[in-house]
């Protein structure tokens, strides 16, 4: 769905993104992984259009991103930022009935298809108990379910997600992920999600994206990546790898 072909990003002369050639398939889970300042939210930002490339080519869907428009962008592609905009006094079923904005416009007139598709969205996102309650008053946990329940409200096939878990406790960002990787193969939905935690990404993701000093150092599924000189590679930091007993999947420890 997302192509990038030679992407670079600068700014103030400053290089954050060196070429990146990057395919981003249908129906997956990608984790984007590496230290603090490797380029991941630079990342982000460009496929969600919040920034425009230095150079390369970027398309979605075989279209160069510049060729969307907007609204049509938005149908097919959701964002949520590292720190999402205040949502001031409103309730949780207000805030998700933004997310269908991109189907009928600021001042359209919202519908009973429109009402179906904020209850299901929140139905799914177990978030229905927070529709008259303002989100101001919800917890970290309970108001990152009610941005992703805005998300599903959009209908796109697309999530973007930098750093949702960062304010979040253990439980919460496991119940989080774990939400987020059955909607998504439920819903035949793509997500990139920036995470910090190896151990996370490599649980919930279905592929992993490492980046470091703004280059993409390597790309594969947790199995691939989950080695010692790998992650060395990528946090600079020597880490055991080992498969507990009854887990498919590897944990990494550092030593």
């Amino acid at each position: 769905m997302f192509e990038l072909d030679g992407v670079t990003f600068s700014i103030n002369r400053k290089t954050l993104l060196e070429p990146v050639d990057l395919c981003l398939e249908p129906g997956r889970v990608y984790g984007l992984v590496g230290h603090n300042g490797s380029g991941k939210s630079t990342l982000v930002n460009l496929l969600a259009r919040q920034t425009t490339p230095s150079g390369g080519s970027l398309q979605f869907e075989g279209r160069p991103l510049d060729d969307w428009s907007s609204r049509g962008f938005a149908r097919r592609v959701a964002y949520l930022p590292q720190h999402p905009p205040a949502a001031g006094h409103l309730t949780g079923r207000e805030l998700v009935g933004f997310g269908r904005y991109p189907w009928h416009g600021l001042l359209g007139r919202f519908a009973a298809a429109d009402r179906r598709q904020v209850e299901h969205a929140m139905a799914m996102t177990q978030t229905a108990v927070f529709a008259d309650r303002r989100v101001e008053t919800l917890s970290g946990g309970e108001r990152q379910r009610v941005w992703l329940a805005m998300l599903l409200a959009q209908e796109s096939d697309f999530l973007l997600l930098d750093e949702p878990l960062s304010a979040l406790d253990i439980a919460h960002q496991v119940e989080m992920l774990a939400l987020i990787r059955r909607l998504s193969h439920e819903l035949d939905l793509s997500v990139v999600i920036v995470l910090h935690d190896i151990n996370m990404a490599a649980r919930y993701c279905d592929e992993l994206v490492a980046m470091h000093s703004g280059r993409l150092l390597v790309r594969g599924t947790p199995e691939e990546l989950m080695d010692s000189a790998t992650l060395r590679s990528i946090y600079g930091v020597s880490m055991q790898v080992i498969t507990p007993p009854g887990q498919l999947r590897p944990v990494a420890i550092v030593d």
